[in-house]
């Protein structure tokens, strides 16, 4: 099976387990090369990062701004890799059915460079690959929603680079 992983870091020929949000580290892999531009780069060095996407019932990848102009303030000019992984034998997450697990390092089928991940989310935008829902165009009822996912998610963080992200891109959380 042919799988995706993002990454900012280039040369990897191994994926290596590392920690996320699950209780043991893991090589995070996915059936969907958009979500993969989506992690080729992370705002946020921490476990789970700064991702709020989410699929709908047809399988469809949506990316919600939660800040005006998130998608290029975040993505505009940073430069990441799409790995190609064959694969057998994973974990697939009920939850998240994008998502497949391995316990082992994987090696690397092969990888793309990605020199802008802001025109690469673009193209993969007009190509209906990805919906993203710009922060203007989402109802205030929603983005109240979106304010209070991330202020939950600030459980816990004190003065740690992700209170340092939210303090620059929406300072009226704090």
């Amino acid at each position: 099976m042919l799988l995706y992983h993002g990454s900012p870091t280039g040369g990897i020929r191994a994926l290596r387990p590392s920690p996320s949000n699950h209780d043991k580290p893991y090589v995070y892999l996915t059936d969907c090369p958009s979500l993969a531009l989506l992690y080729a780069y992370n705002p946020i060095e921490r476990p789970g990062g700064f991702f709020p996407y989410w699929f709908d019932k047809a399988g469809q990848l949506h990316y919600d701004e939660y800040f005006p102009d998130q998608t290029r303030r975040l993505y505009a000019e940073q430069a990441g890799w799409v790995y190609r992984v064959e694969a057998a034998a994973l974990i697939r997450l009920d939850k998240m059915p994008w998502v497949w697990l391995s316990e082992a390092e994987t090696p690397v089928a092969g990888a793309e460079f990605i020199a802008d991940l802001y025109a690469a989310l673009l193209l993969a935008e007009s190509n209906g690959q990805l919906m993203i829902h710009r922060f203007e165009d989402i109802p205030p009822a929603q983005q109240e929603i979106h304010r209070r996912i991330v202020r939950q998610s600030m459980e816990g963080h004190h003065e740690d680079d992700y209170i340092r992200f939210l303090q620059q891109y929406i300072p009226e959380l704090f």
